[in-house]
């Protein structure tokens, strides 16, 4: 299979030209099928993002949390 932008994209399976000469044996609209791959992706990729979100997050709110702290401590020293 081979891309075509040419009239539109589209993917081209062309193995029986290449070897026997023939014409393309089938030509598909390529947006759809990207489309669909692209959704199964997104799916597939989903739970692992969700597992590793909850983790990520709180690394990046544990700096927060020490500067606040260490803010309120100068306030309360300065008090």
């Amino acid at each position: 299979m081979t891309g075509q932008d040419k009239g539109g994209t589209q993917s081209l399976c062309h193995s029986l030209r290449s070897q026997a000469h023939a014409p393309v044996c089938q030509r598909l609209p390529a947006d759809p099928v990207d489309q669909q791959v692209g959704a199964a992706f997104f799916d597939a990729l989903a739970p692992a993002a969700l597992d590793l979100y909850a983790p990520a997050l709180a690394q990046r709110q544990q700096p927060q949390a020490e500067r606040d702290r260490a803010q309120r401590s100068s306030v309360q020293r300065l008090a």
